[in-house]
């Protein structure tokens, strides 16, 4: 199938031909990455043992490295989206950056960010069906893992199951409110990893069939992961993609009233039993101190844009932030942190010309997809709230896969987009 926008791949779009070979064993090596991105959260990484951590490595090196070379063969039908060079664009800075700066976090940031554009590049040629197939799904079921465990610990108000695997883990208590973590290190993991699977589903939705009610299911359980860890920046994305299904309603688009009423639900219920966590937050924003309603990050945007004005050229290093604040400057002691902007994040650390690039590629996605299928819409937005809110999607491997998975699955859905019609399971 051709389309104006690009060249999709020969087989059929709905993927009943079924892929050769290679791509056929490289699929299921990446729904079992998906599916394992949690491990990617450095609560598992701290206290894996070295060797198990090296195994780890080895094994995301493997996946990257395959997908990347079945990419490679298949150059000819990558679309010409900006999606496609978001990755590639990234990790050049990461490599250029770490030539002149290296460092062992650096390391294990320019490996992440390697494997992340061998992915998202092989997710690139997906169709649909291989996207539900192989992304969708896998996400879902990752996520479900996390509801579970994030349901039990705001009712125990405990670590519960995560102290099994870190004996020492306590839950994050803010003013008296547990901000549950599931089995990752950082609360904001859980809620950026459910948007992502949200995002995802949407733009390939079935309209009927069983998989379109496991997919059902699958925004029940993503949404009061959102609900249930109180995170501004995911409710930024949540409330942009209900607005682009609302959107998608409006101008008729049926198959979406069902999605979006659960969706809706399933996070209005958990967000009102725990009603005093978002009355806590919403005090935060309310705050008469800017810079303290935002926790800060009107301090740390003057910090980044400090450190890129001293270093515009390749940065100051990846994953060397914090460590040239506390050298070189007069770091916050209420705010150590790193700025929670990842368009700032990259022109302190990669330097200014990677973080122009990456913002123009994200902007020239934007003029292409907004305003047009909302489906795509929504998966293009779902995780904005987090790129120019926090850094989660550039600071730590689980963020980088996440974030190679997106451009992927954008890159895939943006080539048949003026093609609706392979939406349907047939």
């Amino acid at each position: 199938m051709a389309s104006s926008t690009g060249t999709a791949p020969a087989s059929d779009p709905s993927g009943a031909t079924g892929p050769p070979p290679r791509q056929a064993a490289v699929r299921p090596l990446i729904g079992l990455l998906i599916f394992f991105l949690p491990i990617m959260s450095t609560s598992f990484t701290q206290v894996l043992s070295g060797t198990v951590w090296i195994l780890s490595a080895i094994a995301w090196l493997i996946v990257g490295l395959a997908s990347g070379a079945v990419a490679w063969q298949m150059r000819a039908h990558l679309v010409r989206s900006p999606a496609v060079w978001l990755l590639p664009a990234l990790t050049a800075s990461f490599v250029l950056s770490f030539a002149f700066h290296a460092s062992w976090i650096g390391l294990g940031l320019v490996l992440s960010s390697c494997v992340a554009c061998a992915v998202g590049s092989y997710l690139a040629t997906y169709t649909r069906q291989d996207i539900r197939t192989w992304i969708a799904l896998p996400l879902f079921g990752a996520v479900a893992v996390q509801a579970f465990v994030i349901w039990g610990q705001t009712a125990t108000r405990t670590s519960w199951i995560a102290t099994v695997i870190q004996p020492e883990r306590t839950i994050l208590v803010t003013d008296g409110i547990v901000r549950p973590h599931g089995l990752m290190i950082h609360v904001y993991e859980p809620p950026a990893l459910a948007l992502l699977s949200i995002g995802v589903a949407v733009a390939v939705l079935p309209s009927r069939g069983t998989l379109r009610y496991v997919f059902l299911a699958g925004f029940s359980v993503a949404s009061s992961v959102i609900a249930l860890t109180h995170s501004r920046s995911a409710l930024l994305g949540f409330v942009l993609v209900v607005a682009a299904l609302m959107t998608g309603v409006a101008r008729g688009d049926r198959h979406l009233r069902l999605p979006l009423v659960l969706l809706v639900i399933a996070f209005l219920i958990p967000a009102a039993i725990t009603f005093p966590g978002w009355s806590s937050r919403l005090d935060d924003s309310l705050a008469t101190d800017v810079d303290d309603a935002a926790l800060g990050r009107l301090t740390l945007v003057g910090q980044a844009i400090k450190i890129a004005s001293d270093n515009p050229i390749v940065g100051v290093g990846p994953g060397q932030y914090l460590s040239t604040l506390e050298r070189d400057y007069e770091i916050d002691s209420r705010y150590p942190f790193i700025v929670h902007n990842v368009p700032l994040a990259i022109a302190a650390e990669l330097g200014v010309p990677a973080a122009l690039a990456f913002t123009t590629l994200l902007l020239v996605m934007a003029s292409q997809l907004l305003g047009g299928n909302p489906r795509n819409v929504a998966a293009f937005i779902a995780p904005l709230g987090f790129f120019f809110f926090d850094v989660l999607h550039y600071d730590r491997p689980i963020g980088l896969l996440m974030l190679g998975v997106w451009a992927g699955v954008l890159a895939s859905v943006w080539t048949r987009g003026a093609a609706d019609r392979d939406i349907l399971v047939q």
